[in-house]
């Protein structure tokens, strides 16, 4: 649960049946995922150093129904070596709810771009 500008808004972390937290020796695949928070962001869920998260997103709409999805790196310069979750928060005007997004510098298990649509 987060509050941003007096809004509450739920994100579901990946979880087991039962309702417990994945343990970490059972860590779900590192897909990356986006969901709708409000009409006008999305929470953009990726893999990566605890100590290197994304500093901010944003998005660079192509048409109503394709965008691009960019992450800015963290500032810092020594990350751990550990993989965690990583939520970036990214302002989404201009685009439809179920709008095929690109993102940039990420990629599939196969090598191709990654490429996610926001879920509500």
């Amino acid at each position: 649960m987060t509050e941003v500008g007096g809004e509450k808004a739920e994100l579901t972390l990946p979880a087991l049946a039962t309702g417990e937290i994945i343990p970490a020796d059972r860590m779900p695949p590192q897909t990356p995922a986006a969901a709708w928070i409000d009409a006008h962001e999305l929470a953009i869920l990726t893999w990566g150093s605890s100590t290197c998260v994304p500093a901010s997103g944003a998005l660079e709409t192509v048409n109503a129904k394709e965008g691009i999805i960019r992450l800015e790196p963290s500032a810092n310069e020594v990350c751990t070596m550990d993989l965690v979750p990583q939520i970036t928060f990214v302002p989404a005007e201009g685009i439809e709810d179920d709008a095929v997004l690109t993102l940039e510098g990420f990629v599939d298990a196969d090598g191709a771009a990654a490429v996610v649509t926001a879920v509500r």
